[in-house]
């Protein structure tokens, strides 16, 4: 187990230095997001990802975003293998940090996510899952697993 682990964040490190071999053109492994930042992940599960970015005029949470002062938001959507069925993995948004921090509240979960990134005034936050709808054993599970731990490293988002 110990060994897979090892190898995992061996890739992962290969995926990273990839990333930023062109600033002006993400890598194949690296999903554009409105945010700015572009999300990196193995190559293996770039495939599986696909990008919307959100309006104000989406619904409410979306305009109660925008309303909160955020630059930018958008949902990464993850497609079954089996079904290509695309289910909603997790939300990005982009804050002025005034306004991520003003939003806060210590005695509620984050409402726009977890900050990941905190550069240049700004705060890159993102929502996730916080259980898989797919079996632990199943491939999409596996998949989401290990999306789940990339989506929080700083290292997966690169600035473009």
């Amino acid at each position: 187990m110990k060994f897979l682990r090892i190898l995992q964040v061996l890739i992962f490190s290969l995926t990273v230095a990839s990333c930023g071999l062109n600033a002006n053109t993400p890598a194949a492994n690296c999903l554009p997001t409105a945010t700015g930042y572009d999300f990196c992940v193995t190559p293996n599960l770039i495939s599986t990802l696909s990008h919307e970015e959100w309006k104000a005029t989406d619904g409410e949470f979306e305009q109660s975003v925008f309303e909160a002062g955020a630059i930018s938001a958008s949902t990464i959507y993850y497609m079954e293998l089996t079904t290509n069925e695309k289910h909603g993995l997790l939300g990005v948004f982009l804050f002025p940090e005034e306004k991520f921090d003003a939003a806060a509240n210590p005695n509620e979960p984050p409402r726009y996510g977890t900050e990941v990134i905190r550069r240049d005034g700004q705060v890159l936050s993102v929502a996730g899952p916080q259980d898989s709808i797919f079996e632990p054993l199943s491939q999409d599970g596996k998949n989401i697993t290990a999306l789940y731990e990339l989506m929080y490293n700083a290292d997966s988002w690169i600035n473009k």
